[in-house]
């Protein structure tokens, strides 16, 4: 792992000397660039902050229903992240430059591409991260959680939440690139594209929000108890789901009820990296000789 190390130190010596490169036109990009995201994440804080608020002290949806719906919001993140993985990754681990370069030293596939997976992931999910985090915090300032709730969250949830998305995307790349061999790759796109829209439509179409809301409605006002027995079976997989419920039960304080969801979450995100560093082992060096030939 010691040229692993070594590269990443390296680029990012190579980032920071260009972020920090004492240029005026650097300088004045760099500062504009800080100011509109600084100002989006403080638009994003009072928005999530605002939508909470009113969801839980105004229209009294309970925080059953409330983190429901917080469920799907995640589960659309995670197919976000997933995309975004996939699309950025296909340059990233497959047509830059530097990947040409990096194959004609002495360094194996595998720690090229372990370079790259962590390249291409926060290339891919800094802005996203970015988001979540605000949210984050405004949806925890609502419940008034301790700074420890957010560091726990982020850290111990939310990244590898993202993680785990970044590592199926990956895999569903490996497995798309080997179909590309045999179809053309404007038909791999498409199918790509038409597979997310068919998750987002039968996502929404088997947890019916609607339904779920007159379901719970019914125990008004007991509508901040846990009404589990409501969820589809399918739904308990997704971990966007497990996310959700870990959030409900540390807002409520019971954070011992909350632990299984968190080492659910983050053991699958741990094995998710273990099968697509494996899968690199096999896939990823033939599909990089095998993508110098596909043709849209």
């Amino acid at each position: 792992m010691h040229q692993v190390r070594t590269i990443l130190e390296y680029k990012l010596r190579g980032a920071l000397k260009s972020t920090f490169r004492p240029r005026l036109k650097g300088i004045s990009k760099d500062l504009a660039s800080f100011l509109v995201l600084a100002g989006f994440s403080v638009l994003i804080f009072f928005f999530a902050r605002f939508v909470t608020s009113y969801l839980i002290q105004e229209a009294r949806i309970g925080l059953f229903l409330f983190h429901r719906f917080v469920s799907m919001i995640l589960f659309v993140f995670f197919l976000t992240i997933n995309l975004g993985n996939m699309i950025v990754a296909y340059a990233t681990l497959y047509k830059s430059e530097e990947v040409n370069f990096l194959f004609s030293q002495p360094i194996s596939f595998e720690k090229i591409f372990i370079v790259k997976f962590l390249d291409n992931f926060f290339r891919s999910s800094s802005t996203l991260f970015l988001i979540g985090t605000s949210v984050l915090l405004g949806y925890g300032s609502v419940f008034d959680m301790p700074v420890s709730f957010y560091l726990f969250v982020m850290l111990g949830m939310v990244i590898p939440f993202m993680l785990l998305a970044a590592a199926l995307a990956i895999i569903f790349l490996f497995g798309l690139l080997k179909l590309a061999t045999r179809l053309k790759m404007r038909r791999v796109i498409g199918g790509i594209l038409l597979g997310y829209l068919a998750s987002v439509y039968f996502y929404f179409r088997i947890t019916n929000p609607m339904r779920l809301t007159e379901q719970v409605m019914k125990f008004y006002p007991n509508v901040n108890e846990y009404f589990g027995q409501f969820d589809p079976k399918v739904v308990t997989f997704l971990p966007s789901h497990w996310l959700a419920d870990a959030l409900y039960f540390l807002v409520r304080g019971e954070v011992v009820a909350a632990l299984p969801y968190w080492a659910l979450l983050f053991l699958t995100s741990i094995g998710s990296l273990v099968g697509c560093l494996l899968v690199a082992e096999r896939l990823y060096y033939p599909t990089w000789l095998k993508s110098h030939e596909f043709k849209l």
